[in-house]
């Protein structure tokens, strides 16, 4: 009898779950979910919906863009010829840009500790696992997206104000940019322009000039916080009240990330590891274009040009990687020290080659001893 009466509960058990299966199949609107426009999803939808559009946007102008630098760099170059310059590579200076590698990714680290230490004094051996899976997303992923993965890693790891730690990347990258400037000013008074190196240098001077008057709200950001968030909110008088709302609260949960402009001596210390972060960088790239033969001596200047450049070029919208940016940027930084086409892509594929599998590998292994998965890390980029 229990025999019987279990088996007939489990029929009337599996009949009840069949029913709403029969019921969707009577009602093809159960069946086939109705498509809603844009303004009949929830807020929530709303929003993530908008973040997948944008990200779609942004792979797409980023291809666009790393195609027609492809174009340029590969222009009057013949397959045969790339394959011949990179059969003639010498790995002589692999280890030496392996090492430069290494430092100039403990000075960014050491950086940003100092950066967020208004935030919370960090050591740069507890945001180097955050700072090199940001990396490796900027190398797999488009549109620099990588800067927020890495936000979202140290944020969550030590339980930071996302927009805080937004606030000192932010920062950093104003003072990377205005160090490349500063390079790119400085390698042009000694060497020819080229027609290609006249037109980085315009968009080098308006960059800066972009650059400066950011600084200058910045600074007002920080020094006059009342004020600067009241004209905020009177210029952000056309956007609905939440979107209002919410900036202001960014803004105002983001000033600690900006302490560090509060510290004369501690500014000065940041600029100077910019400065000496980014000269090994340069170093790293010469070498890369050493590694092949050369018709004549390269000057060291050339390590400067290349980095400021090649920095100034990823600014824009890119492919993940960095791949046809980096080419371009070779070819014009190059052709001024008389450096043939083929020789400047050949290093060009060299150098980015180096660089992405041993960031590459290097955020993997730490996203996989801080328990991140890919899927968390692409989810997070959205």
């Amino acid at each position: 009898m229990g025999h019987a009466h279990n088996t007939r509960t489990r029929r009337l058990s599996a009949l009840s779950t069949a029913v709403p299966a029969a019921d969707k199949m009577a009602d093809p609107a159960l069946a086939f979910p109705i498509r809603r426009s844009f303004s009949e999803l929830e807020p929530e939808e709303q929003f993530m919906a908008l973040r997948k559009t944008k990200r779609l946007l942004q792979t797409v102008i980023g291809l666009l863009f790393a195609a027609g630098f492809l174009y340029y760099s590969l222009r009057n170059i013949e397959p045969a010829e790339i394959i011949r310059e990179l059969g003639s590579v010498s790995f002589r200076y692999l280890p030496l840009m392996l090492f430069l590698l290494a430092v100039v990714f403990t000075l960014k680290a050491v950086r940003w500790s100092l950066l967020l230490r208004p935030v919370r004094p960090l050591s740069a051996r507890e945001v180097f696992p955050a700072l090199m899976v940001g990396f490796m997303g900027n190398n797999v992923l488009p549109a620099h997206l990588g800067e927020f993965i890495r936000m979202f890693v140290l944020a969550k790891e030590y339980g930071l104000s996302k927009t805080a730690v937004l606030s000192t990347i932010v920062l950093e990258r104003v003072l990377d940019f205005l160090t490349m400037v500063a390079f790119l000013a400085f390698s042009l008074s000694f060497i020819p322009l080229t027609e290609d190196l006249e037109k980085v240098r315009l968009f080098g001077y308006l960059g800066a000039v972009v650059c400066m008057i950011s600084v200058l709200l910045v600074g007002l950001y920080v020094w006059q916080t009342e004020f600067a968030l009241r004209w905020t909110e009177k210029f952000l008088f056309f956007a609905p009240r939440s979107v209002r709302n919410r900036i202001m609260e960014t803004l105002r949960v983001g000033i600690p990330g900006l302490g560090s402009l509060r510290a004369p001596r501690l500014l000065l210390l940041l600029a100077a590891l910019s400065v000496i972060h980014w000269v090994a960088n340069g170093f790293c790239l010469y070498l890369a274009v050493l590694s092949f033969p050369l018709e004549k001596p390269l000057s060291p200047l050339a390590a400067l040009l290349l980095t400021s450049i090649t920095s100034l070029g990823i600014a824009l919208p890119s492919a993940p990687g960095y791949v046809g940016t980096t080419q371009a940027c070779f070819r014009i930084a190059l052709a001024a020290f008389g450096v043939s086409a083929v020789t400047a892509f050949s290093a060009s594929v060299y150098s980015l080659v180096v660089g992405w599998v041993t960031i590459t590998v290097a955020g993997l292994f730490f996203a996989w001893r801080l328990g991140i998965k890919l899927r968390t890390i692409d989810s997070e980029s959205e």
